[in-house]
């Protein structure tokens, strides 16, 4: 666990930053099938996440994304798919931040890239999902100001934050 710019203050307001593997705590990717109620894994990733908790899947992100979403295009920006990266939506960032409509509350912890380098705290909230990509793994970051990211070109050796939904 990293603490943004090695600062124990904001583990405790902003919560840790984990590498993929050690989030998992070392075990397989999993991810869902597609929609609801196939989004969830068989064996949802319990990780570092409390007991009856798991880290969400690329699709448990995809199906939160297309609640918060209003424009009437919420398939085409949140499609369950493994294809589809880059911004998406319109103002589902924003919705999922804190303060925003959701009442997601994702916090601005930024990330850290390498040993020395921290990035975007109080700007941009980086979540990891329970699913990889090779030697990368499926991420999401929202920026305060207003759309989704979906990526899966994450290496997992990046500390980012994570959020754990109840099993």
């Amino acid at each position: 666990k990293y603490c943004f710019s090695n600062t124990e203050s904001y583990c405790t307001s902003d919560g840790g930053l984990y590498q993929w593997d050690e989030a998992m705590q070392y075990a397989a990717s999993c991810d869902g099938t597609g929609a609801p109620p196939n989004d969830t894994c068989a064996t949802p990733v319990q990780g570092i996440c409390p007991s009856g908790w798991h880290i969400p899947s690329h699709y448990e992100y995809t199906t939160l994304e297309r609640e918060v979403c209003t424009s009437g295009s919420c398939a085409t920006y949140f499609p369950y798919d493994e294809s589809t990266t880059g911004s998406s939506g319109t103002d589902e960032g924003s919705k999922l931040s804190v303060g925003g409509s959701s009442g997601f509350e994702g916090l601005y912890a930024g990330y850290r890239k390498d040993s020395i380098s921290f990035k975007w705290h109080g700007v941009q909230a980086f979540l990891w999902t329970s699913s990889d990509n090779g030697s990368n793994a499926w991420m999401r970051f929202f920026p305060y100001y207003y759309k989704v990211y979906r990526l899966s070109n994450y290496l997992k050796s990046y500390s980012l934050s994570v959020r754990c939904i109840k099993d």
